[in-house]
Formats: structure tokens, C-alpha cells, sequence
């Protein structure tokens, strides 16, 4: 075969061979970024092992939980009651104004402190009522100045009516689980510093925040 002949027949192979090449390339970085995908994944499930364990301790997900706003605290009367049972709770030492924090600490925080900061109610109490023939659940409370009394506050939304009923029967249905309820006080006076650095007060309307939560023993 002539120099000429062979020439011809290495020409008619190179384009497969760049194929080949290129594809040899491809696979070389397909396995590069899959290396890197596992590293990373793995990482992450790491992270995610760091972030539910904090100080040698496992933080607990609920196994079924709830969480609501309580409607109707506005009307009637409810509002002066929750400031009347305040005062009385204040008045006999139970709870500190504003955490205890003076104006300073305040001015330090750099956010609004609320005068019923941190305060919950405990003794909650669902009641399956009817309001204007419809279902619906009342929500009572212990009075902050006398734990042996109970305050209806208002209700479940209607939007949660639901999901309460079902959280309430699966908790009856599951002795075996631990039952958390949390019962938070909301708004009222606060105390804040404004754009002139100077410590104004603010009102606002009382709410309750309930969360209701069920976890493994």
C-alpha cells in the first residue's frame, strides 16, 4: 500500500476517533460531577444530623401537631378581661412587667418588649360547642391570677375546626404518645425605642397563639 493510500484510510478514521474521544471526555466528567453529587449529598445529611442535635441533645419533630391563632378574642369583653386578669397576676408578684427588663435593657434589645412578654396560659380546655347553629370549638384557659378558674376566650378558627377534631381524636386514639400544649399570650403594651432613640409605648390588641403537639416517649 502507497504512502498516498494510507493517508486516505488514517483521514477516513479520524472523525471516529473524535467520537470516541469526545464520548471518553463526557463519561470522565459525568463521573466527576457524580463524585461530587455524593459528597455533597452526604454532607447535607450530615448538616442535617448537626442541626437536630444540639448540645448532645436529639430535638424532638412531633409526630402530629396543630398550630392556631384563638378568633374572636376581640369581642365582648374578652380583651378587658385578659388586662384585668394581667393586672391582678402583676399586682401579686406571678409575673414580672416586661420580663423584668429595665428601659435600658430595653434600648439594648433593639426591639419591641412586650408587658405580658412570655407569658402562657396553662388548664387549656377545648369545648365542642355550636355558635350561630354552625360546629364549633370553645377555647378555655386558666385565669393567670387564679389557677383554680377558667376563662373562655374565645374559639378555634373555623378553618381549623377540623383538623383540631382530628388532632383531638388521634391523640385519644394514641395514649402512647406525649401531649404538649403550648398556649402563648400575645400583644398588649409594649415598650420601644424610636428613630429618635427615645423609648416610646405602643398598644395592641391581646391574641393567643396554641400550639398543639403530639411526640414519641
Amino acid at each position: 500500500m502507497n504512502k498516498y493510500a494510507i493517508e486516505l484510510k488514517i483521514l477516513k478514521w479520524k472523525p471516529w476517533i473524535h467520537i470516541a474521544l469526545g464520548l471518553f471526555t463526557y463519561l470522565i466528567w459525568f463521573v466527576i460531577l457524580l463524585i461530587i453529587y455524593i459528597d455533597y449529598n452526604n454532607s447535607n445529611k450530615d448538616s442535617t444530623k448537626t442541626i437536630k442535635t444540639i448540645n448532645n441533645t436529639t430535638v424532638k419533630h412531633p409526630v402530629k401537631a396543630v398550630y392556631f391563632k384563638v378568633a374572636g378574642i376581640t369581642y365582648e369583653d374578652r380583651q378587658e378581661e385578659i388586662k384585668k386578669i394581667l393586672r391582678d397576676a402583676f399586682k401579686l408578684g406571678y409575673y414580672e412587667k416586661y420580663d423584668g427588663m429595665t428601659n435600658a435593657e430595653i434600648k439594648d434589645f433593639g426591639d419591641t418588649i412586650y408587658e405580658a412578654n412570655n407569658i402562657y396560659f396553662n388548664n387549656l380546655k377545648l369545648v365542642p360547642t355550636k355558635y350561630e347553629d354552625k360546629d364549633a370549638i370553645e377555647i378555655h384557659v386558666d385565669d393567670l391570677s387564679d389557677k383554680n378558674k377558667l376563662i373562655m376566650v374565645g374559639y378555634v378558627p373555623k378553618k381549623n375546626i377540623n383538623e383540631v377534631s382530628d388532632f383531638l381524636k388521634y391523640k385519644e386514639e394514641h395514649p402512647e404518645y406525649e401531649y404538649k400544649e403550648n398556649v402563648n399570650l400575645t400583644g398588649g403594651k409594649g415598650k420601644r425605642v424610636n428613630f429618635d432613640d427615645e423609648m416610646e409605648t405602643v398598644e395592641l390588641n391581646y391574641g393567643i397563639d396554641i400550639a398543639l403537639e403530639l411526640y414519641e416517649q
